[in-house]
């Protein structure tokens, strides 16, 4: 083992090591988009308002100030790229293990042993999920705060110095705001209390002299656990509101109860051979179908409540293992799925905190094997490196599985069979790269696999589409808004493929339904305003137009439409503001400049109109109706001449066009005569 002094630096530079080639990595379609690149607050940066957003907000299903602000933080720094996010996560969770090391040797007086611990909590396989992920932010943040409070606490129990337990309560308070996991800090202080720290008198057992009564204890904790109390409330409310918690309906207690049992043996498991390890474990369906699996469920349980009795009943002679079991079992207790987000049924980020209490049980236990059977002194160190190694090789190999969407889902597939989400993921990822026929393979798949979830119809919607498969496309997008009424995103597609297939009556009460449910959905307002404009429904065309704007005062295209809707139905002066805002954003735009043009005409104010197509021609020379409107707008003002020069321009470049040619004739022939009118912009 090297000298103590140098086994900070190891662990840091052993965890980045196995997390370098993170700095490539890509953004993978699985949360990352609504927590970074599509989330307009995260885009925005570090602002005041995004600040208040985030402290207020219950985006994601979650209440999670300090998360947010970080992505926002990133953006500012970095712009929206991943790679250097995943490095901040990387030393973010190398900063983790340094201070899980520093609280075990303060606590412990073991710097060896705290060593290994820290080492295998920074490089287990388990936890590149919490490492090598943008959306896991949460995860390496809240548990950085976590091992600082524990650090800070360990302080206290050995100094009682007030400020080193305020610090404990800070940084609970910044992990709370990180994500609400940190709930069950005061229970894993508590075990800390019995050991290593001995600060529990055991009835019954020889206790050190600044042992304390357990009620003394639990009024230490009063005040985290208040902390946590108001986490939970906030974490649950969120969690309602994005309707997130899967109701007794959707998902009855006994598979669920099936599933917590089951999963603390999965994870142990997992960490003992940690292989076969994917981004979406799927809930499985037939849990309780048989009477093996019922067996299996039921021995589960009762070996679970043995390991915990067990544990419990060898505090006197092996603490260690007391404390581990009770910190692994206490720790991961909800997010065992009882209550139940989403439908996945384990997720390996979940074990990024509990699986502390593992290592600390088979590190002290086996270490405490090693001493009583008088093992040479160099099998520790050996049977520690061994078990490193074989951490951080196989971490390496998984950080790839995270380098992008489609390595992230065909791993998935090749190690979960059968896995919907995998599959409509991967479609995801094969349609955004052009690959079609693959990705409407996949949501198909995904369809057959799971054929109630409306996600994998929508996307099998919009890729029929990109295939100009029309009738088809409406089809699945009908499927899919029947099976969720309330997902806009569908609707709004259905909206699309109804438009392009002429059903335009359709495609407006579509429409009209996704604003009716999400006001504030511009892309959908807009659609509809256009929509109904093209229909010739102008008047409410221009009704919708201001609500879109109301969202998005720079859509130029829209500001251009609502002003030819307002001049088409007689409202010229009103139309001049939209068309000017138009053409201050985007002053290169010969569209909303013409249809200005035309309005300036209709003002009576021929010479602006001019001075706007002349400007259109200068942007656009080829244009032939600029050019024929600038000739009107000429003739309007007594410029003969130059309306019949615009008029041979224009026939030099077209001279098929009759109008122009009838209009250059009437021009030559009777200067200053009436001009032929060519239908209005």
């Amino acid at each position: 083992m090297p000298s103590p002094r140098w086994l900070p630096v190891l662990l840091v530079a052993a965890t980045l090591g196995v997390y370098a080639g993170v700095g490539g990595h890509e953004f993978v379609n699985f949360d990352d988009s609504r927590y970074v690149f599509e989330n307009d607050w995260v885009r925005a940066g570090l602002t005041r308002a995004g600040a208040a957003w985030a402290a207020r907000s219950f985006e994601f299903f979650n209440w999670a100030p300090l998360t947010w602000l970080s992505h926002m933080a990133d953006t500012s720094l970095f712009g929206m790229r991943a790679g250097p996010r995943l490095v901040e996560n990387a030393v973010l969770h190398a900063l983790a293990a340094l201070a899980l090391f520093a609280a075990l040797r303060r606590a412990t007086g073991a710097p060896g042993r705290s060593f290994v611990v820290a080492g295998l909590f920074a490089l287990h396989p388990l936890h590149v999920e919490s490492v090598a992920w943008v959306s896991s932010r949460k995860d390496v943040l809240s548990g950085l705060f976590w091992m600082l409070a524990m650090l800070a606490y360990v302080a206290w129990a050995q100094r009682g110095r007030r400020r080193d337990y305020a610090l404990c309560l800070l940084c609970a308070m910044l992990g709370l705001a990180a994500k609400s996991v940190l709930v069950t800090l005061p229970f894993a202080l508590l075990l800390l209390d019995v050991w290593p720290l001995g600060r529990l008198r055991l009835p019954g057992a020889a206790s050190p002299p600044t042992a304390l009564p357990l009620r003394r204890l639990l009024g230490e904790k009063v005040p985290l656990a208040a902390l946590a109390l108001a986490a939970s409330v906030l974490g649950w409310r969120a969690q309602r509101a994005g309707g997130s918690i899967l109701d007794f309906e959707q998902l009855p207690l006994a598979p669920r109860l099936a599933n917590a049992v089951l999963s603390y043996w999965g994870y142990l498991g997992r960490t003992l051979w940690p292989t076969r390890l994917a981004a979406f474990y799927p809930f499985p369906t037939d849990l309780l179908a048989s009477r093996t699996s019922q067996i299996a469920v039921a021995t589960a349980a009762l070996l679970l409540a043995a390991a915990t009795v067990g544990a419990v009943a060898a505090v006197r002679r092996a603490p260690a293992l007391t404390v581990g079991w009770l910190w692994y079992a206490i720790v991961l207790a909800p997010m065992v799925g009882i209550v139940q987000l989403g439908d996945h049924a384990m997720a390996d980020r979940y074990t990024y905190l509990p699986l502390v209490g593992i290592f600390l049980a088979a590190v002290w236990g086996a270490a405490d094997l090693l001493a009583a059977r008088r093992a040479p002194a160099w099998s520790a160190p050996l049977l520690a490196a061994a078990a490193l190694s074989a951490c951080g090789s196989i971490a390496v190999v998984q950080v790839r599985v995270w380098r992008d969407s489609l390595a992230l889902f065909s791993h998935a597939i090749a190690v979960t069979k059968p896995n919907a989400l995998a599959q409509n993921n991967l479609g995801v990822a094969l349609k955004a790269g052009g690959r079609l026929d693959e990705a409407e393979a996949c949501f198909a798949e995904a369809i057959r696999l799971r054929p109630t979830w409306a996600a994998p119809y929508n996307n099998l919607g919009t890729t029929l589409k990109a295939k100009s498969r029309f009738p088809e496309a409406a089809a699945r997008l009908s499927q899919a808004v029947a099976l969720d009424p309330g997902f806009t995103t569908a609707r709004e597609n259905l909206a699309r493929v109804l438009a392009l297939l002429d059903r335009k009556g359709e495609a407006i009460a579509e429409y009209r339904e996704v604003v009716a449910r999400e006001p504030a959905r511009a892309s959908a307002r807009f659609a509809l305003a256009d929509l109904l404009a093209r229909t010739g429904l102008l008047e409410d065309a221009a009704e919708e137009y201001p609500a879109a704007l109301a969202l998005d005062p720079e859509n130029v295209p829209a500001l251009a439409n609502f002003g030819l809707v307002l001049f088409r139905i007689g409202r010229s002066q009103e139309a001049v503001v939209p068309l000017e805002a138009a053409l201050r954003r985007a002053p290169e735009s010969v569209e909303p400049r013409n249809t200005l043009a035309a309005v300036w005409l209709e003002l009576g104010r021929p010479e602006e109109a001019v001075a706007q197509l002349r400007e259109s021609a200068r942007i656009d020379p080829a244009r032939a109706d600029t050019l024929y409107e600038l000739a009107r707008a000429l003739l309007r003002i007594g410029r003969d001449a130059d309306a019949a020069a615009a008029l041979s321009a224009l026939l030099r470049q077209h001279p098929d066009d009759a109008d122009a040619r009838q209009l250059l004739d009437q021009v030559e022939a009777a200067p200053g005569g009436p001009p032929t009118a060519r239908a209005a912009p």
